[in-house]
């Protein structure tokens, strides 16, 4: 019993790992594909 409880804790830490990463990936492809839409960003391409 305990051992299946352990299994299921880890699954859901591995479950929630996934989705920070998921998220990160997201606003990062957010960030490459769609940099007109934040002008923050736009003022740090033209100062380079």
């Amino acid at each position: 019993m305990d051992r299946k409880s352990e299994g299921i804790e880890n699954s859901f830490e591995k479950g929630m790992l996934y989705v920070e990463m998921g998220r990160a990936k997201q606003q990062r492809d957010n960030l490459i594909n769609r940099p007109r839409r934040n002008p923050y960003l736009m003022q740090l391409k033209t100062t380079q």
